[in-house]
């Protein structure tokens, strides 16, 4: 393979033509297998594009030509400069390959025709037609569609072939529409389409990188709102543009390519960083981006040091080396040489030390993906070197030009941009360095906390448990009240751990919502008793206002629900001393949908303006002094409002100090059953003093193996099941337990999770490889745990559970599952 390529800015002096000339008296010329010459043509001109392929195919009938048009060079080198546009030259850049062994085809795209999943469906089916494909280089006339999406479809069984190229530039000289994107190719020169060019070949080799080198810097933010693919109307939901005034002291006139190419930002999209820069700002505060950002995509500045830039091209090019390249093409963003400036010489005269006949051109956008990542960018440097053959061991590894921070004389004084850039560096690094330290620390204190939580479940469940045979089997009164405080006291704290456990489910983002078909009369009657339970204590009045025609069965998360209500009726119990708490639930039908409007209205201490906000915050609480004597963590209200934020709801606070205090929200439940709830004040209403247990079934026949590791928690699962009479078998092992199945049929097996030496999941797994052979092959097991998460049913379904039963047991559900299981 052999590269040629030539710069030519004056078209006049006949530079072109002695170009093309030279080509042809090359001897690769006549005996090369295929002739590929790309253009990257500065002048938009359509009669002048036509002569100069006329002029190719003329001298040069063996070579296929394909070509865009690109930025101006010397219009941005001369921005601000006194020489008329008029005057500059126009430059196109010619480079010819001249394959020996390889191949390519040539493809074209309507992409006005044909959505972005159809392109790529098109380009993948095209590539198929051919064996060892290595490389595709796409050209694009047109960035309104999304080249990413496009490109997801075109890797389908492609992931190790890198996707690489340029879209269109245009004449800065010229106003639109006259200076518009264009690509070229054999009697076509047309826009809204797209090129590919399928390299493939055994002996074809293609190594293509990606380089950036700006530096993240900031805060990421998100895309909340996009007029179109390239347009971004807000950010974090304030106007797009304010992000520029805000960092960079920018109006809206202000805000072009210009005046913020130090500035780029980076996107976080999908599985891929792309980069982006804004061309303009729209008259509502959008802004205009070089390629396509979508809603959700997440949104960092980045800055420019000229250093950074240099080191990282390069590294680069010294890689390139061990590939040895016979031809190369850079693709580099415009706004590079805006930056670079001069230095953009150093930039690519690294890689004219590995190949130097390359060609690089500037288009409007740089297209690189492989391995499943990447799409289109901004202020990138694409390089793609090619190589038919082996590695060529006579290649000579030349000394690569230093970088910036290394070619001034001692006493030379460094420029004061390159110091401030190195200065930001270093505290950038400072700061990232500071935040991983942070957020470490925040993992480790979220992992204590799930971990002491989960500890400490264990003997809630075993004073739950003794406590609740206590109650079942007491004749005495006295006896009678003591166990229901301890019950009382029980809740709190097991309420307590849940608090502490939600708090760090949200914060690692493990927190998820469980929805499911709930009777609403249930779920008011438990809350409801619960709370004038409290306030009876105290000695305030317990009001509730329910609208008789709520529907009886909603679908959602009841569990949350309940958590939500009971949290802001706690809050509210705690702080009022004396008078009422009142709750309010309405709602309004619209078809399927109940929308519940929910009210908690106290006649307590109140809460001063700006002690609001603390409401939300985690272990805040307000007038701290004056409040010591009142228990809580302060976790209920920061929990409360993020369950209503990921249910689509919030919070909000109407409050007068001294006075009294209103909370309410709304959710949207889908209605399952709309028949009318009617009047459930009397339903409402029991003696919480009042105590009665009878067992929900007897099953003398029945036997059960329950294994855990705490004598204590077996002796309460067997007590809780007293009544049963149920044959129930303990072991405190996996291993007695598998001794045990080998001697006895169960009906059913509990399991706990967290055992040592061996699990309860690595007991099933032993039970299930004892296969046929085992009398207890197909006896259901459920697993006991502490640890309820989110997800934690799929995951012990997964491993081969039926189910699981978590720690402190309810008793009654867990009678209910028994019998379940049983009858099934």
């Amino acid at each position: 393979m052999i590269q040629r390529s030539f710069h030519i800015s004056d078209f006049s002096d006949g530079s072109f033509e002695n170009a093309i000339n030279e080509l042809r008296n090359l001897d690769a010329y006549n005996t090369s297998k295929r002739i590929l010459v790309i253009i990257f043509d500065q002048n938009w001109d359509r009669e002048e594009s036509f002569r100069k392929r006329a002029y190719i195919n003329t001298i040069l009938p063996k070579a296929e030509v394909i070509g865009l048009t690109h930025f101006d060079w010397d219009f941005i080198d001369n921005m601000g400069a006194t020489t008329p546009i008029d005057s500059l030259p126009n430059h196109s850049v010619i480079s010819t390959l001249f394959f020996d062994s390889s191949d390519f085809s040539v493809y074209g795209y309507d992409i006005s025709k044909h959505d972005e999943a159809q392109i790529g469906s098109m380009i993948n089916e095209d590539m198929r037609k051919h064996d060892d494909v290595k490389g595709v280089m796409m050209l694009v006339s047109n960035t309104d569609k999304n080249i990413g999406t496009i490109l997801k479809y075109a890797e389908e069984g492609y992931l190790d072939v890198p996707f690489f190229g340029s879209s269109a530039g245009s004449d800065f000289r010229v106003p639109p529409p006259i200076n518009s994107k264009m690509l070229f190719y054999e009697d076509l020169f047309v826009s809204d389409y797209i090129f590919t060019i399928v390299f493939y070949g055994k002996d074809l080799h293609i190594d293509a990188h990606h380089n950036f080198g700006w530096t993240p810097i900031g805060k990421s933010m998100e895309v909340t709102k996009t007029s179109d693919q390239l347009t971004v109307e807000t950010i974090d939901n304030e106007p797009a543009a304010d992000i520029y005034t805000k960092y960079l002291g920018l109006s809206r006139p202000n805000i072009s390519l210009f005046n913020i190419c130090e500035f780029p930002v980076i996107v976080e999209s999908g599985d891929s960083t792309l980069t982006r820069f804004p061309m303009s700002s729209t008259d509502n505060g959008g802004i205009a981006f070089g390629c396509t950002v979508n809603e959700g995509d997440r949104i960092q500045f980045t800055y420019g040091s000229l250093w950074r830039i240099l080191n990282e091209v390069e590294e680069d090019s010294i890689s390139f080396q061990d590939f040895t390249p016979e031809a190369m093409f850079l693709v580099v963003c415009i706004n590079r040489k805006l930056f670079l400036k001069s230095d953009e010489d150093r930039e690519v005269s690294c890689y004219r030390k590995v190949a130097p006949n390359l060609a690089h051109m500037h288009g409007n956008s740089e297209i690189f993906r492989l391995g499943g990542k990447g799409g289109e960018f901004n202020s990138a440097l694409i390089a793609i070197g090619f190589r038919e053959g082996d590695v060529n061991p006579a290649f000579v590894k030349e000394e690569i030009p230093k970088s910036i921070m290394g070619i001034y004389d001692a006493f030379e004084p460094i420029p004061l941009a390159h110091r401030m850039t190195s200065f930001l560096n270093a505290i950038t690094t400072d700061l990232e360095e500071a935040l991983h330290d942070a957020e470490m620390a925040n993992q480790a204190k979220s992992m204590f906390l799930s971990s002491m939580s989960h500890e400490i479940r264990t003997p809630i469940n075993a004073i739950l448990g003794m406590n609740e045979m206590i109650l079942r089997e007491t004749n005495e009164d006295a006896t009678k009240e003591y166990a229901l405080d301890i019950q009382s006291a029980g809740n709190t704290l097991h309420s307590l751990i849940n608090d502490i456990l939600d708090i760090s489910k949200i914060e690692s983002g493990k927190m998820d919502l469980v929805p499911e078909e709930y009777e609403v009369i249930s779920m008011v009657r438990d809350m409801a008793t619960m709370i004038s339970t409290r306030a009876k204590e105290k000695k305030l009045k317990f009001i509730t206002d329910i609208d008789e025609n709520l529907p009886s069965k909603l679908y959602g998360d009841d569990i949350r629900i309940r958590q939500i209500l009971t949290n802001i009726l706690s809050n509210a119990v705690k702080y009022t001393h004396t008078g009422s708490i009142t709750i309010k639930i309405s709602a309004k039908i619209n078809q399927d949908i109940a929308s519940v409007h929910c009210e908690i209205i106290d006649t307590g201490i109140g809460i001063k303006k700006e002690d609001i906000p603390k409401l939300f915050t985690a272990f805040q609480r307000l007038d701290e002094n004056k409040n010591r004597n009142i228990e809580g963590t302060g976790l209920g209200m920061n929990i409360t409002i993020k369950l209503l934020n990921m249910m689509g709801s919030e919070l909000k606070v109407e409050s007068e100090y001294g006075k009294g205090s209103k909370f309410y929200f709304d959710l949207d439940q889908k209605i399952i059953d709309s028949t009318p709830i009617g009047d459930i004040s009397v339903r409402i209403k029991r003696d919480p003093a009042e105590y009665k247990y009878t067992s929900t079934f007897v099953a003398p026949d029945a036997k059960l193996l329950v294994v855990d590791d705490n004598e204590m928690n077996l002796k309460v699962f067997a007590g809780l099941l007293k009544k049963t009479k149920i044959n129930i078998t303990t072991a405190l092992s996996g291993f007695e337990c598998l001794e045990l199945i080998k001697k006895e049929k169960f009906d059913i097996i509990f399991l706990d999770h967290m055992m040592p030496d061996m699990d309860g999941i690595q007991t099933l797994h032993e039970i299930r490889k004892l296969g046929d052979s085992s009398m207890n092959a197909d006896t259901p097991v459920y697993a006991l745990t502490a640890n309820n998460f989110a997800g934690a049913a799929a995951m012990y379904e997964n491993e081969g559970f039926m189910g699981y039963v978590s720690k402190p047991i309810v008793p009654r559900k867990l009678e209910e599952l028994i019998k379940t299981t049983l009858d099934a």
